[in-house]
C-alpha cells in the first residue's frame, strides 16, 4: 500500500511501461521465423531490457509519479495533517 503525495489517495499504485511494444516485436519475430528474421532478436532483447528499466509506479488515481510506502513517517504525517490531527510517533 501506498500513498500518493498529491491526492494523498491511498492504495496500491499502478505500474507503467512500454510492454506492448516488446510484446508485438516478438510476435513479429516469431511469425518470420528465426532464420529469416534473427536480427529482430536483438531489437526484443533491447526492447526488454528497456522495458524492464523504464517502468515507474504512479498512483493509480491520479497518476503522479513516486507514490511513497504506507507505513513510513513522512506518509503517516500526511495522512494526520488531513485528518487534522497529530501524526502518530514510533
Amino acid at each position: 500500500m501506498r500513498v500518493c503525495t498529491s491526492c494523498l489517495s491511498v492504495g496500491p499504485p499502478k505500474k507503467t511501461g512500454a510492454g506492448a511494444v516488446t510484446w508485438i516485436v516478438g510476435v513479429v519475430f516469431i511469425l518470420l521465423g528465426l532464420a529469416v528474421a534473427w536480427p529482430l532478436l536483438l531489437v526484443v532483447l533491447v526492447l526488454g531490457i528497456y522495458q524492464s528499466v523504464s517502468r515507474k509506479i504512479v498512483c493509480a488515481k491520479c497518476g503522479a509519479k513516486d507514490p511513497i510506502p504506507l507505513d513510513t513517517p513522512r506518509a503517516q504525517q500526511m495522512l494526520a495533517q488531513a485528518q487534522g490531527q497529530q501524526p502518530r510517533v514510533g
